[in-house]
């Protein structure tokens, strides 16, 4: 999303910056998706070294994805990416209406498995809520408080520095092109003790990645396996259950207690 005529991810800085996450290598976000033949880190992890799964040929799909061997990743070279016009384009063609039973249906699917862990009085955040905010309808009815962000059609910012108890995240992180600097800023909004529930398409393997119909959406630029949750599961120190297929539940640890040894010691270092 970080060319001239495509804006950066939300919250980023200039393309000259760096940023360290917990577990990351350090990534300079001007060398990263360089052309092809030239360096080109990992955007998860930031291993140099991916290497090339597989390059489609179908019309009006003509791009190619590249495996990370650290963290299993799969990614689309920025030279691939939609311009915001084009992409949001896409993004209103999608059935997002909140009143589809069917729709709602699919929601459910990580909205069941997420409710029973929440406390009463939870308060959360739709990241990536997208035109028709179904899955906020369905957090309301069952009497939880949840704000919507999404970059082309809820974009409060002021809401990335605010803290929730969960965090949805449905059929969006793979429209990640940055996500080392997605899940760093869903790690800072999470609550210690809170939930982050992401439902999106997770491959056991990337055998049979050609014929796999996720990636042929052109708005779809970070593919995850089970590996691939796991390895942010660690980065994180984040707990991470896999309820059901396509659902993974990640809980943020809560903050160890300091015994009074370390305090006193703080509280006596000049």
């Amino acid at each position: 999303m970080n060319t001239s005529a495509r804006p950066s991810p939300p919250g980023s800085t200039a393309s000259s910056d760096t940023e360290q996450v917990p577990g990351f290598k350090q990534i300079t976000v001007e060398t990263l998706w360089n052309a092809a033949g030239e360096e080109l880190p990992c955007p998860l992890c930031g291993s140099p070294e991916p290497t090339l799964l597989h390059s489609s040929k179908q019309k009006n799909l003509l791009r190619d994805y590249f495996l990370c061997p650290m963290c299993d990743l799969v990614f689309v070279p920025r030279a691939y990416h939609l311009d915001r016009v084009a992409e949001r384009a896409r993004y209103l063609t999608h059935n997002n209406d909140p009143d589809d039973k069917r729709y709602r249906d699919f929601l459910s699917r990580l909205w069941n498995e997420l409710v029973p862990r929440l406390p009463h009085g939870s308060n959360g955040l739709d990241y990536g809520s997208g035109p028709g905010p179904a899955l906020a309808s369905m957090i309301r009815e069952a009497g939880f408080s949840i704000s919507l962000y999404d970059p082309f059609f809820a974009p409060d910012h002021a809401l990335l520095d605010a803290g929730y108890d969960f965090i949805t995240c449905t059929e969006t992180v793979e429209h990640f092109a940055f996500p080392h600097r997605e899940f760093d800023r869903l790690d800072k909004m999470l609550n210690p003790g809170g939930w982050l529930g992401i439902m999106t398409s997770i491959k056991g393997s990337w055998s049979g990645f050609a014929e796999w119909y996720y990636h042929r959406d052109e708005t779809h630029l970070s593919f995850y396996s089970k590996k691939s949750m796991e390895w942010i599961s660690d980065a994180y120190r984040w707990q991470a259950e896999f309820p059901r297929e396509n659902v993974v539940l990640f809980q943020k640890l809560m903050e160890e207690p300091r015994d009074h040894e370390e305090i006193t010691a703080d509280q006596t270092r000049p």
